[in-house]
């Protein structure tokens, strides 16, 4: 059977907890992805940060502001008040059917990605 560390991703691209949201936006739009997780000092997933998240942020909280206005307002926003907490991971020893039968059973749309 195929493990999960058969496709992982190897080289993510993370982010400190201390960024800011337009510097995720910035990640995501240049490395083209949705999800970026987020890290603390010492390095140890803290949470993670969607493209969603961006968007609520800028569409709920700035509605009508031209592009400019809302990147202004994402740089002020700490990734740490919008980032989901609640990040559930896999092994990489882990089959692709079990980690599939866990995610769905979570209600999910991230796929599980190995954890540190």
């Amino acid at each position: 059977m195929m493990k999960v560390k058969d496709v992982m991703t190897r080289d993510l691209f993370v982010i400190g907890d201390w960024n800011k949201l337009l510097d995720a936006k910035r990640i995501m739009g240049w490395a083209k992805i949705r999800h970026v997780p987020v890290v603390g000092k010492d390095g140890r997933l803290k949470g993670i940060v969607t493209l969603r998240d961006i968007l609520s942020a800028s569409v709920t909280s700035r509605a009508g502001l031209a592009d400019l206005d809302s990147d202004r307002y994402l740089a002020e926003i700490c990734l740490s008040r919008v980032m989901s907490r609640d990040v559930k991971t896999v092994g990489p020893e882990e089959t692709l059917h079990s980690a599939d039968r866990r995610n769905s059973r979570r209600e999910t749309s991230r796929k599980p990605r190995p954890g540190p």
